[in-house]
């Protein structure tokens, strides 16, 4: 009789992730809620440096490095600080993104108004997501290392 159950349930969990890998297929683009608080950013109290590509973006950076790292304090046993990153993957594609950006406008490779738009694009994928299911998103980004293949997966994002 447990058997059956385990087969059933395997059966049925293997079914829907099918039917959901399909689903991503058939849609080439993911879909998120807007969660910009606009407030948040404009904040007096945030702490930001400059960045090439404006005031705005600095901003944004601040608040993504502000909402994807904390600083947990040391311990007797281990006395140094440590960094901890919520989604690692998100946060670290942000920022190679972010430092591709700069580097292409460095060399003159691409217009400075267009690579703030593009980076403002995915500054506000970045903390629209935080607070949503984001696996699709995550498993999509580990698929690629160059910064490029990363920036083409966050302008397929639409933020609704």
């Amino acid at each position: 009789m447990k058997t059956k159950f385990f087969l059933c349930a395997f059966f049925a969990l293997f079914g829907f992730m099918i039917l959901e890998a399909s689903a991503q297929q058939s849609s080439d683009s993911m879909y998120f809620d807007y969660r910009i608080d606009n407030v948040v950013i404009n904040s007096p109290d945030l702490m930001y440096g400059a960045h090439p590509f404006g005031d705005n973006i600095a901003r944004k950076f601040a608040v993504i490095q502000n909402t994807y790292t904390y600083v947990v304090p040391g311990e007797p046993s281990s006395p140094g600080h440590k960094t901890t990153i919520v989604k690692p993957t998100l946060y670290n594609a942000v920022r190679k993104i972010n430092s591709y950006y700069r580097k292409v406008v460095k060399d003159k490779q691409m217009d400075q108004a267009e690579a703030a738009k593009l980076l403002n694009h995915v500054f506000d994928v970045a903390i629209s997501v935080f607070t949503q299911p984001t696996a699709a998103l995550e498993a999509e980004l580990k698929k690629y290392k160059k910064p490029e293949d990363l920036a083409a997966v966050f302008k397929r994002v639409k933020i609704k």
